[in-house]
């Protein structure tokens, strides 16, 4: 090695054999940068005072920016956590993957006590490791602006389910319930009327049901009833007396 005539020889051999690249002697800190392919070495010398200082100076402007960096990730992350678990994200999922299922309960005539059809019920299980009814995400499907796809699904799900049963079995029918907002449009009767010819099943054996809550636009809905009661489906109002229907609208809707 070629040396400086300042330099002391035996401080800088004793260096040299420190396999450490940073070390600290006599209050000052060293950092040796050494050749692989040639006998060459760089030591780089300062005080420790100096040393401490620069390193709080860079601890200091590095901590602060690293820790904003992690707010604003946690923050980013957190806020598309939320959206991709909000209720209406998981009941989108569900309807996709088809997990919403539909439950069928007998109807008994109690003059015989005959089951003569069965009611379809709609439930979501697997929502917060329950099984939500209707009533709590029929209003999330609405003001997401799902309901029609609810609705296709139900009569898909019903018809696959009991198409070929209630074919065999004329006697019997099964009840749907529907929206309100499904009676805005007679979109639906076209769709029933598909199903019911292809597995030829009867208008009879099919009756619709609606909450009648959601009969405020009396004149809107009527028409939508009463073309379904032509093509053949019996109309029922479920739960009457529970929401915004009285007698005169009642009437008016001549619903079975």
């Amino acid at each position: 090695f070629s040396v400086s005539q300042k330099a002391s020889i035996s401080l800088l051999h004793s260096m040299l054999r420190h396999q450490e690249t940073t070390f600290q002697k006599d209050d000052r800190f060293y950092t040796i940068v050494k050749s692989g392919q040639r006998p060459i070495a760089a030591i780089v010398s300062t005080s420790s005072a100096r040393f401490y200082k620069t390193l709080y100076h860079q601890a200091t402007l590095t901590l602060p920016l690293g820790m904003i960096c992690s707010i604003i990730i946690l923050l980013v992350w957190s806020r598309t956590h939320r959206e991709f678990n909000s209720p209406g994200r998981l009941l989108h999922r569900a309807l996709n993957k088809r997990q919403l299922c539909v439950h069928y309960q007998p109807i008994i005539d109690i003059k015989n006590n005959q089951c003569v059809g069965a009611e379809a019920l709609l439930r979501w299980p697997g929502f917060n490791g329950q099984v939500m009814s209707p009533a709590e995400f029929i209003p999330l499907a609405e003001k997401e602006g799902m309901i029609e796809r609810i609705t296709d699904y139900v009569v898909e799900e019903v018809f696959s389910d009991l198409g070929h049963f209630l074919a065999a079995h004329p006697d019997l029918y099964v009840s749907i319930n529907l929206s309100a907002s499904d009676f805005h449009s007679s979109r639906l009767i076209a769709l029933i009327s598909d199903k019911a010819r292809f597995y030829s099943v009867r208008a009879q054996q099919i009756k619709i049901e609606v909450t009648e809550r959601g009969f405020i636009d009396v004149p809107k809905t009527t028409p939508v009833i009463q073309a379904f009661r032509q093509a053949g489906y019996e109309v029922a109002i479920d739960d009457f007396g529970t929401g915004y229907s009285n007698l005169h609208n009642l009437y008016s809707l001549n619903v079975d």
